[in-house]
Order: structure tokens, then sequence, then C-alpha cells
């Protein structure tokens, strides 16, 4: 009888173990994360007076420096609560520098509340300098035409239709 139980608890165990990885590693990514928009991203480099170079989703190490001041441990009210972090890279033609912005989405899990952005810029100039080595290139700042092949392009494309050409706003 003891046995029994024994195994029991510990079928249930592994069966809410298994599910709490599906949920975490699986479906909270696929359906719960909110995503950054493109054209997110392009009305606030706009107002920023930059164009995008580059945006993805923020790595372990940059996430630990807990930009955005997020609390550590369990907090109640984060149960329903789901938010990811971007590092977005713009040029600014007027400055002739890189900049690198932080964003956070945050997002609710009940339906009527609205999502939240927050933006942060970078500051640190080892950071800043870094990033100047890597984007070391010549920009050419796009209208409405390709600069390859002269088809004309809208403003949200990421890529020339006719040429493949890929393209930074």
């Amino acid at each position: 009888m003891k046995t029994e139980i024994i195994l029991i608890f510990f079928t249930i165990s592994i069966v809410l173990f298994v599910c709490f990885l599906i949920s975490k590693y699986i479906l909270k990514p696929l359906f719960f994360n909110p995503k950054l928009r493109l054209l997110e991203i392009i009305k606030f480099l706009d107002k920023e007076e930059c164009t995008l170079v580059d945006y993805r989703i923020s790595n372990k190490k940059e996430l630990k420096k807990n930009l955005f001041r997020n609390e550590k441990g369990f907090i109640f009210e984060n149960l329903s609560l789901v938010k990811n972090e971007y590092k977005i890279v713009g040029y600014s033609e007027k400055e002739n520098i890189y900049k690198i912005f932080w964003t956070q989405i945050k997002s609710s899990l009940h339906f009527f509340e609205k999502r939240t952005l927050s933006f942060v810029e970078e500051k640190d100039p080892t950071i800043l300098n870094e990033l100047h080595k890597n984007y070391n290139q010549k920009i050419e700042v796009i209208k409405d035409k390709c600069p390859a092949c002269g088809y004309e392009i809208s403003k949200i494309e990421i890529k020339c239709k006719s040429c493949d050409l890929n393209l930074i706003f």
C-alpha cells in the first residue's frame, strides 16, 4: 500500500514536471511572449531621427543588466504578465553615429489590457565604441528606390522585390 502511494505520487510529479516544461519552453514562447513589430520600431526611430540597422531579442547577458529595473524574485502581479526585451540598433545620419535602444514590451494575459512599450537609449561609451567597430560600413539612406536597380520600394520593405537586395530603413 505504501509503495503504491509513493508510485502514484512519483507519477503525478513527473506529469506535472513535464507539463511545466512544455508550458515554459514551448507554449509561452510560441503563444504568449509579446513580439516587437517592425512598424513600431520604424515609428520610434523616426521620432529619434534614426534609421533601422538591426534589431533582435536580448540575450541572457544583456538581460542581466536589468536596464528596466525589474524586480527579481516571485511577484504575484507578474503571474498574468509576460514581457520581452529587444535590442534595436539605429543610425543617426544627422549625428553620424550608431545608437542602441533597449525596448521592453509588457503584455498582460488579460484580454482587454493594452501592451506597453518602454525604450531606453544606451549611454555606455564602451558598448557604443564596440558598436561602431561592428557596424563600420557605408550607410546609404534609401528614400523610395532601390539603390542597386532603381525599383520603387516602400518604407516597410526589407528586401527589394526586383533584385533581392537587403534594405535597411
